[in-house]
């Protein structure tokens, strides 16, 4: 008995934002996203993406997802196996494609079963919910627009949030405060520095603010991040792409460890390293 075909499609999705976002690397006008989307005979189907924040990273992603796409020959079977069978050779973009494909086929056999893939994946049967947490905030926004739109997160149910910074530790540190007027509890504002503070500009920044963060998120380079205390809070690892790289991070104090299902190449990946990391 031969195995059904899956026809299966690549998008380049260009998504304009309704204004632009401000990060420490710049504003931010639209969201790329490379979407696979597959079909079983019975029309089902299953859907997966990944990001890119450049054009040139944009163009590969896609293209790597065709060819990977066009490789597993249309087998459901293959598809939810690509984590094992593709070699990535390090390529962040082909790592990518092949996290979108794998959410893709594991989405079409959940929607096939009736089944939710933390299910499928192993969920414990008294988990019913995960905490979240609202990522928004940007630098383009004043301090009165971070508290209103803290606020809306907030009436929307998120009892986190997290917040970028970038700039100087007096006004970061302001900002991070007009956030907690809505959030006051403790540990329920994290903030984002993609690495562009330093060990100093940081210590600062937890100087200044009125209560410790729920952490601090890549405020520099991993080569450098050991130079931290354990009260720093700080966090990292969403750039890592390897098992290895995370734990080295652990090894070196960092103890609040952010893992990226894009970057790390799938969910069995993701979920692999979440429990190895989760022993220590």
């Amino acid at each position: 008995m031969t195995e059904e075909s899956i026809r299966g499609e690549v998008w380049k999705v260009v998504l304009p934002l309704e204004r632009p976002i401000g990060t420490s690397v710049g504003p931010f006008r639209e969201v790329n996203a490379v979407v696979v989307r597959l079909r079983d005979e019975a029309g089902t189907e299953g859907c997966g993406y990944a990001l890119a924040f450049d054009a040139p990273s944009f163009e590969h992603l896609a293209q790597s997802a065709k060819r990977l796409l066009a490789e597993q020959q249309g087998k459901l079977t293959q598809f939810i196996r690509i984590e094992r069978l593709a070699d990535e050779g390090g390529d962040q973009m082909v790592r990518k494609a092949v996290a979108a494909i794998s959410l893709a086929g594991w989405d079409l056999v959940g929607r096939r079963s009736g089944k939710a893939c933390a299910d499928l994946w192993g969920r414990p049967p008294q988990r019913a919910s995960v905490p979240v947490y609202g990522s928004a905030l940007f630098l383009d926004r004043s301090q009165d627009e971070l508290v209103e739109e803290a606020r809306a997160l907030r009436k929307s149910g998120f009892a986190f949030v997290k917040m970028r910074g970038g700039q100087s530790p007096v006004e970061d540190a302001a900002r991070f405060d007009a956030v907690r007027s809505v959030y006051p509890e403790p540990h329920c504002v994290a903030i984002d520095f993609f690495f562009h503070s330093d060990v100093a500009r940081t210590k600062e920044f937890l100087r200044r603010i009125s209560a410790a963060p729920m952490w601090v998120e890549d405020p520099v380079p991993y080569e450098i991040i050991h130079q931290f205390e354990a009260a720093d809070r700080i966090a990292a690892g969403e750039k890592c792409g390897l098992a290895a790289e995370l734990l080295d991070l652990r090894r070196g104090g960092i103890r609040r460890l952010i893992l990226d299902v894009e970057y790390l190449g799938g969910p069995m990946r993701f979920l692999e390293t979440a429990r190895t990391l989760q022993a220590l």
